[in-house]
């Protein structure tokens, strides 16, 4: 039955499925659909395109600024408590003793961002750009912990069907390296008294999982961990991934380019400065315009041009 060129009916505006709708309309109509779905592929190979791009540059600035980052750690090193001061404006402070003594050793946060892969999203057949950072907590050595280091890796992947930096599909959080602590010290556990066990006759210690910030290192990828513990970890719900997966990225995009900012919260946490702006203009570097220009004329990649299937035949 083919309605086009006339009034839409109640039953095509109501139509339950997009195959009947297919049934219900003409040739002609099929073939403005999925001209209207190659425009949006199109439209979906830009930004991500897009995002390549500003991800690559991204990357090579936050090389080429290795020896202020050097210097930034030095500096911090300097000033007490500064990362457990940035965790109580992020709202990461969990009022636990444990956490404060831990935190004032931690002297750097090291954010790597590794080359894009190339992907398809869970269904097998949409294009999309796989993102991995690695997060690096470094600590002083202290008598807490049996390691100074702990490695986080977050990655997630865009398609460019919407805004690819609001994307973030299919997140993934992994403990590339976990905290190894000492005998009796793991702020995750709390030990608040003694009950004697009957069995025995002997005094045995009641632990119980308590709220921490370094509950941000639990695997919870893996269901074993080594360590103390092991012993009393609950089970995980994906709420804990997507916890663990927010305040990775606050690491990534914002605490620690702009930690001073945190640290000092009278900073605005993003320049608003007009005089910023004007020291711009004296770098030799392409305008909006040429920039754009210069997009436009380059070449989309090969592994960015196959759209999706299309559903209208």
């Amino acid at each position: 039955m083919e309605i086009i060129g006339q009034e839409p009916s109640k039953e095509l505006i109501n139509v339950e499925t997009f195959d009947d709708y297919l049934m219900m309309t003409s040739s002609q109509v099929h073939k403005n659909i999925y001209a209207l779905q190659t425009i949006q592929t199109e439209f979906r190979k830009q930004r991500l395109h897009g995002f390549e791009k500003i991800y690559n540059i991204e990357r090579k600035l936050r090389a080429n600024s290795e020896p202020l980052r050097k210097r930034t750690v030095e500096l911090i090193k300097k000033i007490p408590c500064f990362w457990g001061r940035i965790m109580n404006v992020a709202d990461l402070n969990y009022n636990n003793l444990g956490d404060a003594n831990a935190i004032r050793y931690l002297t750097e946060v090291i954010v790597e961002d590794m080359p894009l892969t190339i992907c398809f999203l869970g269904d097998n057949k949409t294009p999309a750009l796989s993102v991995l950072h690695r997060v690096r907590f470094i600590f002083q050595p202290n008598q807490l912990m049996k390691t100074t280091e702990a490695v986080k890796i977050i990655s997630y992947k865009v398609c460019g069907w919407n805004n690819p930096e609001m994307e973030m599909l299919e997140p993934e959080v992994e403990t590339e390296t976990p905290i190894v602590w000492m005998p009796g010290k793991d702020p995750r556990v709390s030990r608040p008294f003694k009950k004697r066990n009957r069995i025995e006759g002997i005094a045995s210690q009641q632990q119980k999982v308590i709220p921490s910030f370094f509950h941000l290192f639990d695997d919870l990828k893996h269901e074993e961990e080594d360590g103390e513990y092991s012993q009393v970890i609950e089970n995980q719900k994906e709420e804990d991934r997507r916890m663990q997966f927010k305040i990775l990225m606050g690491f990534v995009n914002e605490f620690v380019d702009q930690a001073i900012s945190y640290f000092d919260e009278s900073i605005p946490n993003r320049v608003h400065s007009e005089d910023y702006f004007d020291e711009l203009d004296g770098i030799e570097e392409d305008t909006d315009e040429e920039f754009l220009e210069r997009m436009e004329e380059e070449e989309i990649p090969d592994h960015l041009q196959n759209p999706p299937d299309c559903n209208a035949q």
